[in-house]
């Protein structure tokens, strides 16, 4: 019997996702813009980003519901949507300083609600 752990990312029934070279350029050009968005504490912009990595990953999640999740996004002007990378949670990102946010939320919850996309949590940042 070994004594030697087991390395835990080598039972990862899943295969690497591969990335073209044109997919590596993007995520560069978004890591870019993540990091202004931070910089510049821009939730408009880290929507934006986060969308974009969500839609790229999405050619290789296929995550089922992305189509309804992006819709309702957009419907209710949030500032973007996030998926992790595993495909398992999504969130659907406001910005506060935005008009008639209790509202936008609210409806997004309801809107996830009719399509049977469960809401686990709502969470506001810190000022």
């Amino acid at each position: 019997m070994s004594s030697v752990a087991a390395d835990p990312w080598t039972r990862c029934p899943y295969p690497a996702p591969q990335y073209s070279e044109e997919d590596v350029q993007a995520y560069e050009r978004l890591r870019i813009l993540l990091r202004r968005a931070i910089r510049e504490a821009d939730p408009l912009l880290l929507g934006r980003v986060s969308t974009e990595s969500a839609r790229r990953a999405q050619r290789v999640l296929h995550h089922e519901e992305f189509d309804t999740l992006t819709g309702i996004a957009e419907s209710t002007g949030a500032a973007g949507l996030q998926i992790a990378h595993s495909g398992n949670v999504a969130g659907i990102l406001f910005a506060r300083s935005e008009s008639g946010i209790e509202r936008r939320v609210h409806h997004c919850v309801r809107a996830l609600d009719s399509n049977g996309i469960p809401v686990t949590r709502t969470f506001t940042t810190p000022s």
